[in-house]
């Protein structure tokens, strides 16, 4: 099963995301269910990155047999850039939920 932890901040935007696991949807390489989830997670991190630059910590990327693992923190960002981060965390955060709705055997998203 895949585990997808989302931490917001006070404002509502991601401050951290860690995804890990494996789904078990199918074999490695034709799974639909880690391809949708490493979609939206690299999606994410390329968009923060763009947007934040530095600010934006890669803190894990493990792609292993036995180990699957992304996970990356916003550090800071100016005030002006709330609205805009909010839409990506919304995106992340609606990504994740929808296959969790759709494979719920497959994936757990905790949001705190």
């Amino acid at each position: 099963m895949i585990t997808a932890d989302v931490t917001l901040d006070s404002n509502g935007i991601l401050h951290e995301v860690k995804t890990s696991g494996h789904s078990g949807y199918s074999h490695k390489g034709s799974d639909i269910v880690c391809a949708g989830v490493s979609a939206f997670t690299q999606s994410g991190y390329i968009l923060l990155k763009r947007l934040l630059g530095e600010n934006v910590t890669l803190t894990r990327d493990t792609h292993s047999d036995k180990e699957n693992v992304l996970a990356y923190r916003i550090e800071h960002y100016p005030d002006e850039m709330q609205q805009v981060l909010q839409g990506v965390t919304l995106y992340l955060i609606t990504g994740l939920n929808e296959i969790q709705r759709q494979y719920n055997e497959n994936i757990r998203v905790n949001i705190k």
